[in-house]
């Protein structure tokens, strides 16, 4: 029943979806929120390969990502970043960048990563 909930939240979901809001979108979740660790658990033991929660800015999303994948989107588009020319380069170069390297199935994580790299290089 969880991968059936999930499948249908995370087709193409217009925002990521976080742990702690989960109940707000399908009252299945409800309590949830208040043992995320469970929830956590629960998600990437049984549902690892497929669904995962991740840590992003310090709260808790349930995703298409692995937290490997995640920090790798992050780190892989800081270093293309910083070994580019940024001089003169704007804020839709860095969404390019970004674009580039976030899959399809984890587009809804383009604005986090985008508020992190441009937080992280003061680029803008």
């Amino acid at each position: 029943m969880l991968e059936e909930k999930l499948d249908k939240m995370l087709t193409s979901p217009p925002f990521p979806i976080a742990v702690t809001g989960i109940e707000a979108l399908d009252s299945w979740f409800d309590g949830v929120s208040e043992n995320v660790p469970l929830f956590k658990y629960i998600v990437n033991a049984k549902l690892g390969k497929k669904y995962s929660v991740i840590k992003v800015e310090n709260l808790p999303y349930v995703c298409c990502l692995s937290q490997d994948e995640w920090d790798a989107i992050l780190a892989k588009s800081r270093g293309l970043l910083r070994n580019g020319t940024l001089n003169g380069e704007s804020e839709s170069y860095v969404k390019t960048i970004i674009t580039g390297q976030l899959p399809v199935h984890a587009r809804e994580f383009f604005e986090p990563a985008l508020g992190y790299l441009l937080q992280k290089l003061s680029i803008c």
